[in-house]
């Protein structure tokens, strides 16, 4: 079973009781999946903003500028709770940040971007990030 939201929008600890119910339920396996960079406004208006200060410069591939603190503040602490209660945890920030930033994009095109929005991935975004999910082994 796979669990993964929107972990700003609401108090992420409350899925403690949604994990218990499964297990109850005599579910084994259950993942939970951390939450996604996010940017102050949005991916397209920090580009914007970037080209503004940088007309010259190439559009980047990662970017450091821009990003909300919070995911990868909860990451850090939902990472612990998931290990508290012996459930896997993904975490995309970790997939998706080095030192040189977040990746934005992998290519020039505008649907190479990895998100639509403040923090919703796009197909591009979300392929890459699921292609670097742990491999799930089958019994």
């Amino acid at each position: 079973m796979v669990l993964a939201a929107n972990w700003l929008t609401y108090d992420w600890r409350d899925v403690t009781v949604t994990i218990q119910a499964l297990k109850a339920l005599g579910i084994r396996r259950i993942v939970v999946v951390g939450p996604t960079p996010q940017w102050v406004g949005s991916l397209s208006q920090q580009l914007y903003y970037f080209v503004r200060r940088h007309p010259f410069e190439p559009i980047p591939i990662r970017m450091k500028t821009g990003l909300k603190a919070e995911p990868e503040r909860i990451d850090k602490l939902m990472a612990k709770f998931c290990n508290d209660l012996k459930v896997e945890y993904i975490s995309p920030c970790a997939i998706l940040e080095n030192g040189d930033g977040v990746i934005i994009r992998f290519g020039d095109s505008a649907d190479s971007l990895i998100a639509l929005d403040y923090g919703h991935l796009t197909v591009a975004g979300s392929e890459y990030l699921v292609s670097h999910f742990p491999k799930i082994e089958t019994p």
